[in-house]
C-alpha cells in the first residue's frame, strides 16, 4: 500500500514536499487549484521528489468552471 498526502494549494509546494518526504510519505497528492497553481515548476520539483523516492498524483476539481483562476 502507498500512503500520500495532499499539499495546501495556497502555500508553496516545495517546502511541503520536503516535509512529506522527511515524514516518509510515498507520494504527494498535488493540487492544481489557485492561488499557487502557477508557481509549480516540474524541473524544480523533480529533484526533491527523487531525493525522497516520491511520486505525484494529480488532484483537482472534477469539473473546472470556465472562470477558474488557473485558466
Amino acid at each position: 500500500m502507498k500512503i500520500g498526502v495532499m499539499n495546501h494549494p495556497a502555500k508553496p509546494v516545495y517546502d511541503k514536499i520536503i516535509t512529506f518526504g522527511e515524514a516518509r510519505f510515498d507520494f504527494v497528492d498535488l493540487t492544481i487549484e489557485g492561488p499557487k497553481a502557477f508557481s509549480i515548476f516540474p524541473e524544480k520539483m523533480r529533484p526533491i521528489l527523487d531525493r525522497y523516492q516520491m511520486f505525484v498524483i494529480g488532484h483537482t476539481d472534477p469539473c473546472l468552471p470556465w472562470a477558474y483562476p488557473i485558466f
